[in-house]
């Protein structure tokens, strides 16, 4: 990312560059940065499919016109999954395309997911650039979010953000939506934990984490009613299924490391914060490695029964809860 905002800085982008990974505000952010910079006029110099169909003969009338009135024109191809399971036809029009691209253009491919093994992305890779952007370390969210406030006048404490942070998730889109909110509620006055329960929407994430902690900590009634809401809400089981899996693989992986290194190192390396490692250590007393194994199995198992249609969604989910909660 350092390279490309020297990029950017002195105006001397490269024809192509493949940006891909979870942060998609801030893929989209260098995506605007570029085209802004680049385009003077969109009307003529600037073409984007975001997520729909193209014809390969437009992408190639559109590489082999040279720019009108302007040293540049931008292409920009969003999740197309190009670089994760292209058809032939499409292999073969951009390999030749991105061998062979001309110097007054820059195209953007920007994606979710890709496979780093394909011909494309070692082809954007080896000619030209790729960044990754992955969800931020929670210290830049931290920091990110108090710019954010500060710009549109607003106030907010690192407790706050903290405890926001634990609601949204790590998506800066997400983030940044429930800010502005705040801060079009809050206006000049300081954010207050009311003011987050009032107006947040919690993630799955955060939902998930809040009933399997109330699981791990005994309170399966309440565990109950959570997973209900869940239902009511119409949630995908797969999706929870995949979070209880990362939930419980989390704990087990504290469980082998009781013992063995220092909070901070076990925090680190299961990517949990330091009081929840040091919660779940105390809770972790009623659930010994086989269980935690046989939970992790079973959410493995719950996964396979739905995705085959073996079992209805729900009904795998409602089993794997029984698992977790019974020994």
């Amino acid at each position: 990312m350092k390279l490309l905002k020297e990029e950017l800085k002195e105006n001397k982008l490269r024809p192509a560059y493949l940006f891909y990974g979870d942060e998609d505000y801030l893929r989209d952010y260098y995506i605007n940065s570029i085209v802004s910079q680049m385009v003077t006029d969109p009307e003529f110099n600037y073409l984007k499919y975001n997520n729909q169909p193209y014809e390969p003969s437009d992408i190639a009338a559109f590489l082999d016109t040279p720019p009108l009135m302007s040293e540049k024109k931008v292409l920009v191809l969003k999740n197309t999954g190009l670089f994760k399971r292209p058809s032939a036809s499409e292999k073969a029009f951009w390999a030749k395309a991105i061998a062979d691209l001309p110097e007054y253009v820059v195209v953007l491919f920007s994606e979710q997911e890709v496979d780093k093994r394909s011909t494309l992305f070692k082809a954007v890779k080896d000619t030209y650039h790729v960044v990754e952007f992955p969800y931020q370390e929670r210290h830049h969210l931290i920091s990110w979010s108090d710019r954010v406030m500060r710009s549109v006048g607003g106030t907010i404490e690192r407790k706050e953000i903290e405890y926001l942070l634990d609601l949204t998730g790590p998506s800066m889109l997400s983030l940044k939506n429930e800010l502005d909110k705040l801060a079009n509620y809050c206006g000049s006055r300081k954010v207050t934990t009311e003011d987050i329960d009032n107006l947040v929407s919690k993630s799955l994430d955060a939902k998930v984490f809040a009933m399997m902690d109330e699981l791990v900590s005994g309170n399966i009634s309440q565990a109950m009613e959570t997973l209900s809401r869940l239902r009511l809400q119409k949630e995908q089981p797969v999706a929870i299924i995949s979070l209880v899996f990362r939930q419980f693989s989390s704990l087990r992986k504290l469980k082998l490391l009781e013992g063995q290194c220092s909070l901070g190192e076990m925090a680190k390396r299961t990517g949990l914060r330091e009081f929840v490692v040091k919660k779940y250590l105390s809770q972790l007393k009623g659930y010994p490695l086989e269980r935690l194994n046989k939970i992790i199995l079973a959410c493995q198992r719950a996964d396979h029964q739905i995705k085959s249609g073996k079992m209805e969604q729900w009904l795998a989910l409602e089993t794997l809860f029984v698992t977790c909660v019974h020994p």
